[in-house]
């Protein structure tokens, strides 16, 4: 997902590392973007049971990309 915005946005993808929070700044973003990715990966360090939730997240962020 850090791709395509930063593909939409015309912008560079040095590193995974902190894409996340440069995507705060681009014109085309997801709202809360940052905010749901890091509450899917937190789902995903709690239990496996999460998971159903963390898809839940993902694919609403996915639809907004296409």
């Amino acid at each position: 997902m850090n791709q395509i915005l930063f593909a939409i946005n015309e912008k560079y993808l040095l590193n995974e590392k902190g894409a996340v929070a440069l995507t705060n700044n681009f014109e085309i973003c997801p709202q809360d973007y940052q905010h749901r990715v890091e509450s899917a990966l937190a789902l995903l360090s709690q239990s496996k049971k999460s998971i159903g939730d963390v898809i839940v997240i993902l694919e609403n962020i996915e639809r907004y990309l296409k």
